[in-house]
């Protein structure tokens, strides 16, 4: 590969990290946006990957209850996202 083809890739590859970043950038500014009680319950299934009926426990309350919330939750950044 010449000078030229290492270059394209690399501003390829930058401008598909920033891309990334972005994104990522977006998507924790729609989780800070949440309600706590939907935050708390989305970082708990998605990235303390505890279940449903888990996170019922510990909060007193039902699946049902929390599988809303967290459907909400992921409902509410995909408007923001689309919407940033």
């Amino acid at each position: 590969m010449n000078t030229t083809g290492i270059m394209n890739t690399l501003k390829y590859t930058k401008a598909e990290y920033l891309d990334n970043t972005q994104d990522m950038e977006n998507l924790h500014m729609a989780i800070k946006n949440l309600p706590e009680v939907q935050k708390r319950r989305l970082k708990k299934y998605y990235f303390e990957e505890k279940t449903f009926d888990e996170i019922a426990f510990e909060e007193g309350c039902t699946y049902q209850s929390i599988q809303r919330s967290v459907y909400r939750a992921v409902k509410k950044i995909k408007n923001i996202l689309k919407n940033s």
